[in-house]
């Protein structure tokens, strides 16, 4: 929540925290530890990167993750999104 109010200056709800996910690149390695939330108030203003979408799920498939964020996205992608949303 932290992170995400100090990057994007927006607050958020967290819902759900998915399995940890360890990957292991050639030169170091990575822990991701995601989490399913949703948006709760304030204006977007970018703090740390250059731009940002609202995209649908389908939308997500067709972008060049990270090897390590592919497996959050397998996992988010497996849920039942419309749900999510209306939480």
């Amino acid at each position: 929540m932290r992170e995400i109010k100090e990057e994007l200056n927006i607050e958020i709800e967290i819902l759900q925290k998915f399995d940890d996910k360890s990957f292991e690149y050639d030169t170091f390695s990575i822990i991701l530890i995601p989490f399913l939330s949703k948006y709760v108030k304030g204006e977007i203003i970018l703090a740390e990167h250059n731009d940002f979408k609202w995209l649908s799920s389908e939308e997500l498939k067709g972008l060049d993750w990270a090897a390590a964020d592919e497996l959050i996205i397998e996992e988010f992608l497996k849920l039942n999104l419309d749900a999510a949303r209306t939480l």
